[in-house]
């Protein structure tokens, strides 16, 4: 084991030292960085109370049962070989190879850090009333089911998945859950990582999901196929939301507007992956999401057709367009009756005074609708 001359500071403990045990002197205050990161036999790690540094030096130990604190230490306790902060209130390392499947995070704690059950083999993950921060396992692939004890007011699982905001937010997919997941009805937003490294093959959605957060599905390695019910409200999907899922083949969405996104969300999707989207929409679709024009397949149900009339007080005729979308903004003239004007216009609005937002083209028509031309006066010079 390396230390510092005066063996207050221990370096680095050997990674392929076989021994299974092993109790840092009480000469030690301070650990180096990563200094039993990757060690892969020690099974018992005993701390002396007079250690102080922070538990980011216990990452990926491949064999560790438990940590045991020394009583005393100010900055470190242990519970049933579960290493959390001195006074409980943050559980810091959870040890990879803990003897049961089953945990239960101890009463009284607030927080769970990040990484704290990195690579841990449990099925099922209990979470106590108290916990309000969690940062959840991404790579835990025993992982099948979070639960929460009654009485917590931030988190809630349904069917073994862990929600937030009244359940109207996806935190957290367990990592080993496989096979076909659908969503609960009322669930609106799909929080960052959400699914990301999780097991599962084809998600299914609700309607009432409006957002896809970043990297909410990145390096899902066995996804094929997400899909959204009918009349889908989803508004956007975030950066690199599908980043990474090579095995990824069809993603279904049944809104007649484009979700707002940006070029990453596809990066690394390989050949034969589509975007199913409304029949009559597809125009629409490529022309919002240029970047993935050619994967836009037009396959879908067919969407509803309304009709778009354009009143160009004044102007000249505009022919009224029915469909599911106007791609192009019609230009519409109108000539002055008084020398020395002319008139310019300003695009159309959803009422007679020109008021309130412009509509922006390509325009989605989700109901017969007229639409009115606005126009300014202008003189030549």
């Amino acid at each position: 084991v390396l230390y510092s001359a005066e063996k207050t500071l221990l370096y680095a403990y050997p990674v392929a030292k076989e021994e299974e045990a092993y109790t840092m002197p009480g000469t030690v205050t301070e650990l180096g960085s990563n200094a039993f990161s990757y060690n892969l036999f020690l099974k018992e790690l005993y701390l002396n109370k007079e250690l102080v540094s922070t538990a980011a030096h216990f990452k990926n130990m491949e064999s560790i049962t438990k940590f045991v604190v020394e009583k005393g230490n100010a900055s470190f306790a242990s519970d049933d070989g579960v290493l959390y902060s001195a006074d409980g209130k943050a559980l810091l390392v959870f040890p990879s190879c803990y003897p049961s499947d089953r945990f239960s995070v101890a009463s009284g704690t607030e927080e769970v850090k990040e990484n704290a059950f990195y690579k841990c083999n449990l099925t099922s993950l209990n979470i106590n009333k108290e916990l309000s921060a969690f940062n959840a396992p991404v790579s835990a692939s025993r992982l099948v089911e979070y639960t929460v004890e009654a009485g917590n007011a931030y988190f809630v699982s349904r069917d073994g998945v862990l929600f937030i905001d009244e359940g109207k937010t996806l935190y957290r997919m367990p990592s080993g859950k496989s096979g076909e997941y659908t969503a609960p009805s009322g669930t609106e937003t799909v929080y960052d990582f959400a699914f990301t490294k999780s097991a599962v093959q084809k998600v299914v959605f609700p309607a009432s999901v409006k957002e896809i957060g970043p990297f909410a599905f990145s390096e899902c390695a066995f996804l094929t196929e997400v899909s959204f019910d009918e009349g889908s409200l989803l508004t956007i999907i975030e950066s690199s939301a599908f980043s990474r899922c090579f095995a990824l083949k069809k993603l279904t969405l049944t809104g007649r507007v484009p979700p707002q996104t940006e070029s990453g969300v596809f990066d690394s999707c390989l050949s034969g992956f589509t975007v199913v989207v409304l029949a009559y929409t597809g125009g629409l679709y490529k022309a919002k999401w240029p970047f993935c024009a050619d994967l836009i397949s037009e396959t879908g149900p067919a969407a509803e057709l309304f009709e778009i009339i354009f009143d160009s007080q004044g102007g000249s005729n505009v022919p009224k367009v029915r469909g599911a979308f106007c791609l192009n903004e019609p230009l519409p003239t109108r000539e002055s009756a008084n020398a020395g004007e002319y008139y310019v216009f300003l695009g159309w609005y959803d009422n007679p005074e020109g008021t309130g937002k412009k509509i922006e083209f390509p325009y989605a028509i989700e109901k017969d609708v007229t639409l009115y031309a606005a126009w300014d006066i202008a003189f030549y010079a």
